[in-house]
């Protein structure tokens, strides 16, 4: 989460000085760490809630979740870029914010869910 929120203030600036490219590769390294690291904690989760006749079944189901949330995810950055008029030079810093901005509520509405599964 602290990943989208760096990028959500550095991502949309126009500038070409080393800090603020830093500043953005700190916050995508930390999106997709964050991703990285939550992963294999939700696939262990649904291997052991599966019952022993799914296992088979939950393991493969993994790899097809997976791929259609990046679709949809995906699908759903595109539709917002567009919406928030990517395509006009004038409007890019914008569409960033949004993209970022949108992307941030579920997962801020995602942590206290975690935190409730887990104990």
């Amino acid at each position: 989460m602290l990943g989208l929120v760096i990028l959500v203030f550095a991502g949309p600036i126009a500038s070409q000085s080393i800090s603020v490219v830093m500043v953005v590769a700190l916050g995508l390294v930390l999106l997709g760490w964050g991703i990285g690291a939550v992963f294999p904690h939700l696939l262990t989760d649904v291997l052991r809630l599966a019952g022993d006749r799914d296992q088979d079944l939950a393991g493969a189901s993994a790899t097809t979740v997976q791929l259609t949330a990046t679709a949809f995810g995906s699908a759903l950055a595109g539709t917002i870029a567009n919406l928030g008029s990517f395509s006009d030079s004038a409007h890019t810093a914008s569409a960033a914010r949004w993209l970022y901005l949108i992307f941030l509520v579920p997962a801020v509405l995602a942590a206290p869910v975690a935190r409730l599964v887990r104990r």
